[in-house]
């Protein structure tokens, strides 16, 4: 991971493997502020993703780690395909929804269901907040 300060025209490392060491494709990179941000990793079939946060502009990321002993509905999807909340492990980047960060989980990248998981403190922690249908 590496940073600029002088709009791309020379670069620094700050973090030789924000992943700890797992393999994939990147899937995004969304930062908050200097300091606060989201790193994606997926792999090629899409259908598994993990989110990674920094708190100190990239150089220690931490796996990102939602409630999911919380959930207590599944998306309607859920039960006529025999869905348990384990196949969802795709995870979107956040975003800012009403002024809360949310992130949803799902079964693969090009699902539209979901279960939605909020936070109102920037990250610091995560609450259940229903199904995306």
């Amino acid at each position: 991971f590496e940073k600029t300060k002088d709009g791309g025209t020379t670069w620094t490392e700050v973090n030789g493997d924000p992943f700890d060491q797992n393999m994939g494709v990147a899937e995004g990179l969304l930062f908050f502020t200097n300091d606060f941000g989201f790193a994606g990793l997926t792999y090629a079939s899409e259908d598994f993703s993990m989110l990674y946060v920094t708190k100190d502009g990239g150089e220690t990321f931490e796996r990102l780690e939602l409630p999911l002993d919380t959930v207590t509905e599944l998306p309607s999807e859920a039960a006529e395909l025999g869905f348990t909340i384990e196949d969802y492990d795709y995870h979107t980047m956040p975003q800012i929804v009403d002024g809360k960060m949310e992130i949803y989980l799902q079964t693969d990248a090009m699902e539209q269901q979901g279960i939605i998981f909020q936070s109102e403190d920037n990250g610091v922690t995560w609450e259940y907040a229903g199904c995306k249908e």
